[in-house]
């Protein structure tokens, strides 16, 4: 019955993620849309007025060449803002949840499974057997390093 609620728990951080997620990102589209709009109409403005002064002074191709830089300098600065993007708290804090709701519903799973099964059908060296070549399977980071520090120590008392 546990593994069945965090299962549920993992599911509903999810939602609640995405949820987050789908807010955020709805909100950042609609503020870029704005956004675009009235910067067009500036820059158009801008570029109007821009080339009627610089036209006397330096000639309509410069003027036109120090314009184009302008726009492109512009465009890069807000394309780096715009694509910079952090998760919010409540996205961060749903992922976490969900992560350890599906770890602990994968040790819940393998002990309700797994366990009566060993111990029903097989003699119990033999489960053990089973039980360390799953946990290995399982986690083999954790397993191998315990199993380093026991024969590190079997080492340490042969020597001995």
């Amino acid at each position: 019955m546990l593994t069945i609620e965090l299962v549920k728990a993992a599911a509903q951080a999810e939602k609640i993620r995405l949820k987050a997620l789908s807010r955020r990102e709805a909100r950042r589209a609609v503020m870029a849309l704005v956004a675009a709009v009235f910067a067009v109409m500036a820059v158009v403005s801008l570029h109007g007025v821009a080339f009627i002064l610089l036209d006397p002074q330096i000639g309509p191709l410069y003027a036109v060449l120090v314009l184009l830089g302008a726009d492109i300098v512009i465009a890069i600065v807000f394309g780096v803002i715009a694509s910079s993007s952090r998760p919010s708290k409540i996205e961060r804090e749903a992922v976490l949840i969900r992560r350890q709701a599906l770890g602990q519903a994968k040790q819940r799973l393998l002990s309700d499974l797994a366990m009566p099964v060993l111990g029903v059908v097989m003699p119990w060296p033999r489960s053990l057997f089973l039980l360390q070549f799953l946990l290995r399977a399982l986690w083999p980071r954790r397993f191998r390093r315990r199993e380093s520090v026991r024969l590190a120590e079997r080492r340490v008392h042969r020597a001995a």
